[in-house]
């Protein structure tokens, strides 16, 4: 009977723990360098002929706001779905550069679990140019690939407060 109910016990908790969100193991930390700009985002067209891009946007503070949306947006207002991008979990990273290498980090898709961790790293060509070129995450695993992203000013940007990261 103890081997049941200490069998069960552990069954619930492992079923919840599950389910939380993995921790950031990269903190939020002030953006003080000039290896990037942060006047406006870095936008990439990932797909040939696609009308979709990438728009990533670095904040001061250490944030970063990443989503994809149609290609050549010029405003605010022309983002289709930006209050509820703000409002997702999986779009917000933080990033931190050391010489040449930028790393931003922050949750990929739940698939009925918590969110796993996702930590991309780019190479920072110059100040308007990364190329992205590994991602791992947590749940499945590590990947190379290569994407660039060039600099776009880009005026006012979202605003980077979000209730994700601290």
């Amino acid at each position: 009977m103890k081997t049941h109910v200490f069998v069960i016990c552990l069954l619930y908790i492992l079923a919840f723990s599950c389910c939380e969100d993995e921790d950031l193991t990269i903190k939020k930390t002030a953006y003080t360098g000039d290896e990037i700009r942060l006047g406006g985002c870095y936008y990439g067209i990932n797909i040939t002929d696609s009308n979709y891009a990438t728009y990533m946007f670095f904040y001061q503070d250490g944030v970063m706001l990443s989503f994809r949306d149609i290609s050549d947006i010029t405003s605010l207002n022309q983002f289709m779905y930006l209050d509820d991008i703000r409002k997702e979990k999986t779009m917000w990273s933080v990033f931190s550069i050391n010489d040449s290498v930028i790393t931003t980090q922050g949750w990929g898709q739940p698939w009925g679990h918590g969110r796993p961790l996702v930590t991309d790293y780019g190479k920072i060509i110059n100040d308007t140019t990364i190329l992205w070129y590994k991602q791992e995450n947590t749940r499945t695993g590590t990947y190379e690939y290569n994407s660039v992203v060039n600099f776009r000013k880009f005026s006012p940007k979202p605003d980077s407060t979000n209730v994700f990261i601290k």
